[in-house]
């Protein structure tokens, strides 16, 4: 390792995204090991300027690279400060104090010395004694100081842990000044707060710094790693205490081979348990705010019910009266099971209406709507009306909100924008909101996929006056995150629910429909049958790529890319989403004006998808559009993306945020609709198509269906016993309440009962290790 000081000549090259530099440097003093008065200087380097002329120290490796000859790789620099009166001004002055001009360096320096800087960074109440440098000023001064001699300890630090360039700005970010105190005394608290940061990496760095295999905090935070990783991979809401204790070992044992006694387990158990870290039913364990989350829903639902059941009934003659007019007013004929529902949503609080596509949901609930009205003697202008407030529409996603407005002709936004969720809370389970919808009617679509968490903050905000109906195909997909609302709600006996299943004749020449309802039904499927929406092109592994972009070329001879979507259930391998997209942007992507971001190139009319919430610019993870511009702008260069006419302009930093989206998971797509699909069916996916999985790809096309690959995968897929059921608890309150077990709903979540009082319930037979000693 060599330390050398040197005047900076030029920037070589820097990578905006991670801070690499290549520099060429005078060198200030003579070294025997390097060759020349000039060094090319190669490394990472955050929280520093680098500006022509300037002195700075540099710490690193001498190498030889073919090409360069002799570099320095360095893990460190530091700006070195002239000890000259018109340097330390010309510092204390500079952008790096902002709001700081001459006048006011020239007074610190007057009073402290050239050596005011290490004055200020040892004590910073030095600067109190200098009259004319207001408060504001000194606080700003101070914390720049430390802010830019500790940064370069943190960053080196950080390097030397093993962290890559894109985590080490990640926690720096993050924890700032505090970082190295995070990392001594709680480095497992990056796992939850460093996305990225897995208990591998920390448990590595934990080592490193003393703490012991058996430390009962490892132990804890390896449990609490666990069933966060089991739960939000799985979208269960608990996991068997069995199962926990398993992975928690298993997982512990892998970072460090050395076998942990069972006691220290038990003992970390029963502590997280006791402390109310994890809560413990049986033989179910939770964490707290799912839990709370399921409990909150069933206990919301159940009083209104209860409202509900005391309310005073519309007369079924007059209902019948209203859906004739409305029957005339929209030139169609419901049918018995439709008139039931209606009538089901309009005299009951708290609804369900279930049904595939093409089953009518959308016209009964254009017929509930105008009832509704008319019930009340709104005008039809009232119900547009923001200040009275007469009904609220919405959805988890803006294409399934967007796809609700176009129907009934009626506003309809997403959740988050309805909860005011803001940018600022990452995690919906943090989120609490201050707003009450009061609307008197609060129609939900697409509820299946609502976790836990967004049903409880919809549920905490919407008045309990408030009519609600709740849409959704129970046979779609599940929420990403935990939960089974829609299903557990269903299945709870107490809601009233209408299920629809005939398929009506606007819908019945859809072979689409039909293929979806046969899914549902378990009916046989001749899935290689063409028809006038729906083919299948069946090809080998070695011809599925080459056959599917033949079809997507053949589409776009008449129609446009935003028209089309590739849906696929993995990201990686060669027939994975990554794949499929680097392949159509640069066979049909001409396009020669591009940013390049990491492993990423992005062109003007690509289609991409966003990966985050920017509830500020009202567009949410899944949302898609298409680049509209790239450009510089200050030095910084910039993308502008089109999501519906909502203009985003993103820099180049943020780029994390969007992938391309010409191909996309079936998960992404739920809520939304596309007039052409294409899924690729290969032996690679056997292991992640399931019943719902492939239900929900085909219900995503809106005129034509293609299918390309082995047809086998697909009666894999829809074979009865290829159902993944969710582990959730939700139904179970409802069922513990009807059976009488839950007497005091209120008292079941006080402070001291939240978990189980004996939280080593069954833990009494120590096969559970002796199995975990057998794998």
């Amino acid at each position: 390792m060599i330390v050398v000081e040197g005047y900076l000549n030029k920037i070589i090259f820097h990578n905006s995204e991670n801070n690499y530099y290549i520099l060429s440097v005078f060198l200030h003093s003579y070294h025997s090991e390097l060759n020349g008065d000039y060094i090319s200087i190669v490394g990472t380097f955050h929280d520093i300027e680098f500006l022509k002329d300037e002195l700075y120290s540099f710490k690193g490796e001498i190498v030889t690279h073919k090409k360069f000859g002799q570099q320095i790789n360095a893990i460190s620099a530091e700006r070195l400060i002239n000890k000259d009166v018109n340097s330390i001004i010309d510092y204390l002055s500079s952008d790096t104090f902002p709001g700081i001009g001459k006048k006011t360096a020239q007074l610190i320096v007057e009073k402290l010395g050239l050596n005011c800087l290490d004055i200020i960074y040892k004590n910073k109440d030095k600067l109190t004694s200098i009259k004319g440098v207001p408060s504001t000023k000194k606080e700003l001064i101070y914390n720049n100081i430390v802010s830019n001699k500790q940064s370069q300890d943190i960053i080196l630090k950080l390097n030397e842990l093993g962290f890559s360039n894109k985590l080490i700005n990640k926690i720096y970010n993050y924890y700032k000044s505090d970082t190295l105190n995070i990392i001594n005394n709680s480095p497992y608290d990056l796992v939850k707060t460093i996305s990225g940061v897995g208990f591998l990496t920390i448990d590595r760095i934990a080592e490193n710094i003393g703490v012991e295999f058996n430390n009962p905090e490892r132990i804890k935070k390896a449990l609490i790693y666990c069933i966060n990783e089991q739960l939000f991979s799985t979208g269960d809401t608990y996991i068997y205490e069995q199962e926990l204790l398993y992975k928690t070992f298993n997982l512990l044992y892998k970072s460090r081979p050395i076998a942990i006694e069972k006691e220290d387990i038990l003992l970390a158990f029963e502590d997280i348990i006791n402390s109310q870290e994890l809560i413990k039913i049986d033989n179910k364990i939770f964490l707290p705010s799912i839990y709370q989350a399921e409990y909150y829903i069933y206990n919301n639902v159940k009083k209104r019910i209860s409202l509900s059941e005391k309310d005073e009934k519309i007369n079924g003659e007059v209902l019948d009266n209203y859906i004739k007019e409305i029957e005339t007013e929209l030139n169609i004929l419901y049918d018995p099971d439709q008139v039931e529902a209606i009538k089901n949503s309009i005299n009951n609080r708290f609804s369900i209406l279930t049904g595939g596509p093409g089953t009518g949901k959308t016209t009964i609930i254009l017929a509930i709507i105008k009832i509704f009205q008319k019930i009340n003697n709104y005008s039809y202008t009232d119900l547009f009306d923001e200040e009275k407030n007469i009904i609220c529409l919405c959805a988890p996603t803006g294409k399934a909100a967007k796809r609700m407005s176009e129907s009934t002709g009626f506003y309809a936004s997403t959740i988050h924008k309805a909860i005011g969720w803001n940018a600022e809370i990452d995690d919906i389970n943090e989120f609490t909101s201050d707003k009450i919808i009061k609307s008197k009617l609060v129609i939900i679509d697409e509820t299946s996929m609502i976790d836990v968490y967004l049903m409880q903050n919809l549920l905490k905000i919407i008045d309990i006056d408030s009519k609600i109906i709740l849409l959704g195909d129970t046979e779609q997909l599940p929420s990403v995150s935990p939960g089974n609302v829609l299903k557990d709600l269903v299945s709870s006996k107490i809601i009233p629910t209408s299920s629809l299943n005939k398929i009506f004749r606007q819908a019945s020449n859809s072979s689409i429909i039909k293929l979806s309802h046969a899914i549902k039904n378990g009916n046989p499927i001749d899935i290689l049958g063409n028809f006038q929406d729906r083919e299948f092109h069946i090809s080998d592994k070695v011809n599925l790529v080459e056959t599917t972009l033949n079809i997507y070329k053949n589409l776009l001879s008449i129609t446009n890319a935003d028209k089309i979507q590739i849906l696929i259930p993995m990201y990686k391998s060669i027939f994975g989403i990554d794949k499929f997209n680097t392949l159509i942007q640069q066979t049909f992507n001409h396009n020669t004006e591009q940013i390049e971001y990491g492993n990423c190139i992005y062109k003007i009319d690509d289609r991409v998808m966003q990966l985050e919430n920017r509830a500020e610019d009202n567009i949410f993870n899944g949302d898609v559009g298409n680049i509209d511009s790239i450009f510089t702008e200050d030095g910084k260069q910039k993308v502008v993306i089109n999501y519906d006419n909502n203009y985003i302009t993103y820099e180049k930093k943020d780029l994390d945020q969007i992938t391309l989206a010409y191909a996309c998971s079936i998960h992404k797509s739920q809520g939304s609709e596309f007039d052409y699909v294409i899924i690729p069916l290969s032996d690679n996916y056997n292991f992640m198509y399931n019943k719902n999985l492939i239900y929900t790809a085909i219900t995503r096309a809106k005129h034509k269906l293609f299918f390309s690959g082995n047809p086998q995968v697909f009666y894999n897929a829809i074979n009865p016993s290829n159902i993944i059921e969710r582990n959730s608890h939700l139904s179970n309150f409802f069922l513990d309440d009807s059976s009488g077990k839950i007497e005091n709903t209120e008292h079941i979540l006080t402070k001291d009962n939240l978990h189980i009082i004996d939280p080593m319930i069954g833990m009494k037979d120590v096969s559970l290790f002796d199995n975990i000693n057998k794998d």
